[in-house]
């Protein structure tokens, strides 16, 4: 019983410490997204400002329409990585990045929380 409040304790001063702090959390989807920690609930839902999502997705899957012509034509992603020459154009992939004021991440979704290395030394001096 003691232990337990005693870790609750940590968990809670821990937390308090790193809000703020830049931290970066995976989805089960595969996609990242990298912001200021501001707030986390009893369901591990967690809310992020000054948030940039990133995820790869393939290139035949995705298309724009043409800002210069007005009917509805599509087109492939100009851009693309690839690891492999040798492979099919289907395999190839590219990293689409957008800029997010706010973003609320439910806790079911979550696969990883990162946080960088000296933050963490830091914060976990200070709470021991």
């Amino acid at each position: 019983q003691q232990q337990q409040q005693q870790q609750q304790q940590h968990a809670y001063e821990y937390t308090k410490r790193i809000l703020g702090q830049p931290i970066k959390c995976t989805l089960d989807d595969g996609r990242e997204l990298a912001g200021r920690f501001i707030c986390i609930d009893r369901l591990k839902n967690i809310i992020l400002t000054n948030v940039v999502e990133k995820r790869l997705i393939q290139v035949s899957d995705y298309c724009y329409k043409s800002a210069s012509s007005s009917s509805t034509t599509t087109t492939t992603a100009p851009s693309f990585q690839n690891n492999d020459d040798n492979t099919k154009d289907d395999n190839k992939t590219m990293v689409v990045k957008r800029e997010l004021a706010q973003a609320l991440i439910p806790g079911a979704r979550l696969v990883r929380v990162e946080i960088e290395s000296t933050i963490h030394e830091e914060t976990l001096g200070k709470v021991l």
